[in-house]
């Protein structure tokens, strides 16, 4: 569960509430600590759903821990402040919140194969895997270190840096409305004093720029961090009509794949583009450890159709290893679990 703003208000103005009438109801003293309903999860299953990733870091996970309030001196992350915003405190917990920090906030970290729900990793087929991912896939994604997310035999525990390749849309063929719409579509902005069109990404570009430039200007301490904080790499925005081959940590938890979402499992990945799903739903909590990805082929109440004809939703492409034997196939998946 992370929180975007969206969600932020909804749960204040739908949620919370709802939450307090069922503590009052059972004479609960609710005060915006986290409140367990029953549902049959043990301790582990819970903090394991309310504090995984399951998405990209907004902000390095020091930084926020740094972060103070407006005025200096009380942290942005103190428990009191949390609650103040009205977000669910929680107690510390060595494995999964080791900052005490509310539900849905985490550190972003490759999440472990949970052998215990989805069942044990073959080692015999894994080390057949590795030879295929080595033959196969290893060229353009990169193996990083699975806790540091450091390249191999970087030892620096700040300012690694991991090499991600890019590929142009004719050779990895998936779809390419994406890269195309981001390095082509414009908007304006006049009323923020910039050019009456501008391509979008620049605008990205502007503002974030006149973020930084702002802070760097409020102190002398700030302006000291600048290297630090950007290891001595000044942030470029850019629209290449291309997409990145990034390292495949937690692959196994990221269904549906590519980057439109439009295959629903590593099995189809390895499928030639005429052999994927065309249709397939969308929603279900079912998880098939076997082909590594959701239930899809039966409609459920909620789903949602994915339709890869229509535009944008292509899943053509990226046929990489789809001529691997049934084997080979089956290492590769469980090889995979393992990053």
């Amino acid at each position: 569960m992370k929180l975007t703003l969206r969600a932020s208000i909804l749960a204040q103005l739908v949620v919370l509430p709802l939450l307090v009438q069922a503590a009052a109801a059972q004479n609960i003293d609710y005060r915006g600590n986290a409140l367990h309903l029953p549902q049959g999860w043990t301790p582990d299953t819970r903090n394991r759903w309310h504090f995984i990733s399951q998405g990209t870091a907004l902000v390095p996970y020091e930084w926020f821990l740094a972060l103070e309030q407006p005025g200096g001196g009380a942290l942005l992350s103190s428990p009191a402040n949390m609650q103040r915003l009205g977000f669910l405190i929680e107690l510390a917990d060595r494995d999964y919140n080791p900052d005490a920090l509310p539900v849905g906030f985490d550190k972003v970290r490759t999440p472990v194969w949970p052998e215990r729900i989805l069942g044990k990793i073959d080692a015999v087929k894994v080390l057949r895997g590795r030879q295929v991912y080595a033959m196969h896939c290893a060229d353009c994604h990169r193996l990083i270190d699975r806790t540091t997310h450091a390249a191999p035999g970087d030892g620096r525990k700040s300012c690694s840096e991991i090499q991600i390749p890019m590929y142009d849309l004719n050779t990895v063929g998936t779809d390419p409305q994406q890269a195309t719409t981001f390095e082509q579509r414009m908007i304006s902005l006049a009323k923020l004093g910039v050019p009456q069109e501008i391509v979008s990404y620049k605008v990205v570009e502007t503002v974030t720029g006149k973020i930084v430039t702002q802070w760097v200007g409020a102190s002398p301490t700030n302006a000291a961090l600048v290297d630090e904080i950007d290891c001595g790499r000044r942030g470029e925005f850019r629209a290449p009509l291309a997409y990145r081959a990034r390292p495949l940590n937690g692959i196994w938890a990221m269904a549906p794949y590519l980057h439109n979402g439009s295959v629903p499992s590593l099995d189809a990945l390895l499928l030639s583009a005429k052999d994927r799903p065309k249709k397939f739903y969308v929603g279900s909590w079912e998880f098939n450890p076997e082909i590594v990805g959701y239930e899809t082929e039966n409609d459920f109440p909620g789903d949602f159709t994915f339709d890869t004809t229509t535009l944008g939703n292509s899943n053509a492409g990226h046929e990489y290893g789809t001529d691997l034997d049934g084997e080979d196939r089956k290492a590769l998946i469980e090889y995979l679990k393992t990053l």
